[in-house]
């Protein structure tokens, strides 16, 4: 059996692969649901149409918390009262990209208040999604952001923990 080489993004970096680094929030409403971005469909845009979190790539000179402030008030012209490490995950979609991601998520709180004053300014739209609308699998929602949107539903109790 040919052994498969594990690669980090460092190592596809060295051979010339582009890794994005970035941050995204994962935004639930007083609710439980969660508040994403419709992409739009500019030619060269990563999963066009598809729902995603808000946020976006951290420059050099920033850390993942800084960048995703900055990338919510350019999005939304929203201030996070409270962002929350939630997880961080590399995904690599050949066919969608031409290079991988490395991703921080938090989660934040949004108000009725908040949405409610929120402008967009990237993307095509916005949507609620509750935990069923997630589950139900009739939204298009971005495969790296579906997942961590699964792993926060288990957290909340909403689908079944893996069992040993």
């Amino acid at each position: 059996m040919k052994k498969t080489e594990i690669l980090l993004p460092e190592d596809l970096a060295e051979q010339g692969k582009f890794i994005c680094y970035a941050a995204a929030a994962m935004l639930v409403s007083e609710e439980g649901d969660y508040l994403l971005q419709q992409r739009d469909s500019t030619p060269g845009v990563w999963y066009p149409n598809m729902l995603c979190f808000f946020g976006g790539g951290i420059d050099s000179y920033e850390d993942a918390e800084a960048a995703l402030c900055r990338e919510l008030m350019e999005e939304l012209e929203f201030n996070p009262q409270k962002l929350t490490y939630f997880s961080f995950f590399y995904y690599d979609t050949p066919g969608f990209g031409s290079g991988g991601s490395c991703r921080y998520i938090y989660e934040s709180q949004v108000s009725k208040d908040d949405m409610a004053q929120m402008t967009q300014h990237e993307g095509a739209g916005m949507k609620l999604l509750s935990p069923d609308d997630v589950l139900s699998r009739e939204h298009p929602i971005v495969p790296g952001d579906l997942q961590m949107l699964y792993a926060h539903l288990m957290r909340r109790g909403l689908v079944p923990q893996p069992t040993e």
